[in-house]
């Protein structure tokens, strides 16, 4: 009826002004829209997929767009995205973290303070109420901010800075690692160019005082005051057929261009110097090839040397008889640049010249017929075998050259291999064995030790070191087909003693070359190897003599019935014993 109707548009008017007084108030506003129909879910745990990096943006990327809505500061960052520059993520977690929110839980409380009964009442249940609105607010923002913490430890942005971070640091701490190694390695070499260089002053004040003792100290003194050299110095001439005499050799007044005046200490006799004793040569021959000594005086424009540098001279042949040679106590070499190299400082003390003068004459040549021989092979070739078996080598001449290129060829073929050695001379012989050669026969066996070797196959390689042309076809008898023939020696005839035809049909390799090369190439690790030794080195050397004992010096080395092996001969006076002779580096 009407009654009724009246009793419904009451209640309207009643919701309608309740709303108009939340409306119109922005306190019961925010009250209503804090607890207004709201997906407020917040996740309390997350695993990141490595095949799934952004799945972190799916997950956080919503829940804080929904709690944007309660920030009273305006405006609010977004997560943002996986290219968003670390500079506006950490400012998206710094507002987060210092998060204000005006969501309001006053709806939520227990009391209606409209049903107290009196003022007291009316006030308790304010006091609880407010208690409960604060414990509801706190309650919301520990949830949230756990929830900032979850994606702080989980965003992907962060990781990755965090690693560039670690890995800079890391950089850093190498760099001064290594900055401070480096400084160490400079002041550890500072101390030692200085122990060193105290060293080298206490060997030129040593050296000094020997070579004042010297019989050419006195003239080369005289020739650095005037800037003359001495005007003549005490040599090994060749007066006639197998007759040599110590004189005085006659030396330019001055140094040309590129030249060193070297005072040498001892002198190894050559090949050469036995076929021009034993030949028929001019008078007033001047002898000697390869020898160690000191400079004392050098041109201006010579580089790389200084006074008191000890010195390696190896000349070549066709400096016999035009400008004084290796056996004599003062020489004035023409060209420093090609006939003279250093021996490094740190070489001497544990070796002494005739330790040097064996790297340079035989050593280091000896090394290199190895090379040559083996058809440069680097690595040990025994180590694998051919199909017939072990790499087979023979050396033709237990010469000095012919000692070293055995014991070069053992390391460099390695245990397995054959290695033969033929020489006339027992002794020497003997001597091959201890340089490690398999077999060592006299020239009138090895035909029957190739007969035994793989039915008389041959060797792969073969080295000439007897320095005659009958060494030479005998040499090349040895070798198989496709072998290699290698020589150093500077043999007494023009032509090849070999025949052409069996060249071809061999395929045979000539592998020629000369001994000043080989030993500037090869002296460095020669004179390794000296210091290691493995090989019976010195024992090469079985006669030394002064040059006023020249010409048994010369009988000996002729002597080709004899076991002599190395003669060594010592132009500035007799050889002297024990460790290296002290160097000077400089005459004031």
């Amino acid at each position: 009826g009407e009654g009724e109707e009246e009793g419904e548009e009451e209640e309207e008017f009643k919701l309608l002004s309740a709303a108009w007084e939340l409306l119109g108030s922005e306190e019961k506003r925010r009250q209503y829209d804090s607890l207004d129909y709201f997906n407020d879910a917040l996740p309390t745990a997350f695993r990141p997929r490595a095949d799934d990096p952004g799945r972190f943006f799916r997950v956080f990327g919503p829940v804080f767009a929904r709690q944007a809505k309660f920030s009273v500061a305006r405006p609010v960052p977004s997560v943002g995205d996986d290219e968003t520059p670390l500079e506006e993520v950490q400012r998206f977690y710094a507002f987060w973290t210092r998060f204000r929110s005006w969501r309001d839980f006053s709806l939520l409380a227990e009391y209606d303070t409209a049903e107290a009964e009196d003022r007291e009442e009316r006030r308790w249940m304010q006091r609880q109420n407010k208690n409960e609105v604060e414990r509801l607010k706190r309650s919301e923002m520990r949830r949230l901010m756990s929830a900032v913490e979850l994606a702080q430890e989980n965003d992907p942005r962060l990781h990755r800075a965090k690693e560039e971070r670690a890995a800079e640091r890391e950089l850093q701490r190498r760099r001064k690692e290594e900055a401070l190694a480096a400084e160490k390695r400079a002041k550890a070499e500072a101390a030692e160019q200085a122990r060193a260089a105290e060293a080298a002053a206490a060997a030129a004040a040593a050296g000094r005082a020997a070579f004042e003792a010297s019989p050419l100290s006195e003239l080369v003194c005289e020739a650095l005051e005037e800037g003359e050299v001495p005007v003549s110095t005490r040599g090994v001439v060749l007066t006639a057929p197998r007759t040599v005499e110590a004189k005085n050799v006659s030396l330019p007044p001055t140094l040309g261009e590129g030249e060193v005046l070297v005072r040498l200490e001892v002198a190894s006799l050559s090949t050469r110097d036995r076929d021009l004793f034993n030949g028929e040569q001019a008078a007033a021959q001047v002898l000697g090839q390869t020898a160690v000594g000191t400079v004392v005086a050098l041109a201006p424009d010579v580089g790389g040397l200084r006074l008191g540098d000890a010195v390696v001279v190896s000349q070549g042949e066709d400096a016999f008889g035009s400008r004084g040679s290796g056996a004599q106590a003062g020489l004035v070499v023409r060209d420093a640049a090609s006939e003279v190299f250093e021996v490094p400082a740190e070489s001497l003390g544990p070796l002494d010249y005739d330790d040097v003068l064996i790297a340079a004459d035989y050593l280091a040549p000896g090394m290199a017929l190895a090379r040559m021989a083996a058809n440069g092979v680097d690595a040990p070739v025994g180590q694998g075998e051919k199909k017939r078996g072990s790499r087979c080598f023979a050396v033709f001449g237990c010469t000095p050259l012919g000692l070293m290129a055995v014991g070069a060829l053992r390391l460099l073929a390695g245990d397995a291999a054959v290695i033969l050695a033929v020489d006339r001379s027992a002794t020497r012989r003997e001597l091959a064995l201890r340089y490690e050669a398999t077999q060592a026969l006299a020239p009138d066996r090895a035909a029957e030790a190739l007969r035994r070797l793989d039915s008389g196959r041959g060797f792969d390689g073969v080295v000439e070191a007897s320095g005659t042309a009958e060494g030479l076809a005998a040499s090349f008898a040895l070798l198989a087909a496709g072998g290699t023939l290698a020589s150093l020696s500077a043999h007494p005839t023009e032509l090849v003693p070999l025949p052409m035809r069996a060249c071809c049909e061999k395929s045979a390799r000539l592998s020629f070359g000369t001994r000043r090369a080989a030993a500037r190439r090869l002296f460095p690790t020669a004179l390794k190897l000296l210091r290691a030794k493995r090989f019976p080195v010195r024992e090469v050397v079985t006669h030394r003599y002064s040059i006023d004992e020249a010409q048994e010096a010369y009988e000996a080395a002729a002597d080709e019935a004899g076991d002599a092996s190395a003669v060594f001969l010592y132009p500035s006076g007799q050889a002297r014993e024990g460790a290296a002779r002290a160097l000077y580096s400089s005459l004031d």
